[in-house]
């Protein structure tokens, strides 16, 4: 106010530098409080805020009956902004260099003799997860699985396309393209840092449905070759 002012000007007058630098430094205490305070107050309506969404995100699952989804999405921290360098910077610090060179060539084989089933794996899909860089929703696959038949030519032709795929015939260039992934950055604390996030890859659900059909047709050969280090297909329990 005017009295603070007014003390200022007069120890300025009387060559109070001491009493100034004293003031001055109370000022400055007073507006870091103050930008804390209004700091906390935003977070905490952010937090408001993402909780009410998370509530109506969880009763809408809850009412469409994807009680599984409903209980994960209670226990996630939130997703970080990709716009922010920090985010970028954690989740490249995610992905280091290759440790050693891959080969140029690997050689062909028959990974998985036949897709019998594939109609069945579709009609079984979760609705609601993401398409990642596909498009095509699990909703959309089940659709077509509901109008193409076991034995008819179209489902006869998404195999064939299935089975060319994951034995390697396809061009090269394909499997670059088709292999990308779509990365959402989940904090992992409810502290929401940005420099603890994890990472998680999202595929086209039928990329992710063919891949199932190899991991259980060569589950023995995996194990034999990746055991006892990666436990991923293992039963649960197993020991490293």
């Amino acid at each position: 106010g005017a009295s603070e002012v007014a003390a200022r000007f007069q120890a300025i007058v009387t060559g109070d530098w001491g009493k100034l630098l004293t003031m001055l430094e109370r000022d400055k205490e007073f507006n870091r409080r103050r930008q804390e305070g209004r700091r906390r107050r935003n977070r905490r309506g952010r937090e408001e805020e993402d909780m009410e969404r998370k509530r109506e995100t969880v009763l809408n699952l809850v009412s469409a009956g994807q009680v599984g989804r409903a209980a994960r999405r209670i226990s996630s921290h939130g997703v970080a902004s990709v716009d922010s360098p920090a985010t970028m910077a954690a989740l490249q610090a995610k992905y280091p260099g290759r440790g050693r060179p891959m080969p140029a060539t690997v050689t062909r084989g028959q990974v998985v003799d036949n897709l019998r089933g594939l109609r069945d794996s579709l009609l079984e899909l979760e609705k609601g997860t993401s398409p990642g860089t596909g498009g095509m929703r699990p909703e959309y696959l089940t659709t077509l699985a509901e109008v193409w038949r076991d034995g008819e030519d179209d489902m006869e032709r998404l195999e064939e396309f299935g089975l060319s795929y994951l034995n390697g015939i396809l061009p090269p260039w394909f499997y670059r393209v088709w292999g990308t992934v779509t990365t959402v950055p989940l904090f992992k604390t409810s502290q929401r840092e940005e420099a603890k996030l994890r990472p998680i890859g999202v595929r086209t659900p039928l990329v992710r449905t063919l891949h199932r059909f190899s991991a259980r047709q060569n589950r023995e050969v995996l194990q034999t070759y990746l055991e006892p280090q990666q436990l991923a297909i293992s039963p649960a329990g197993g020991h490293k």
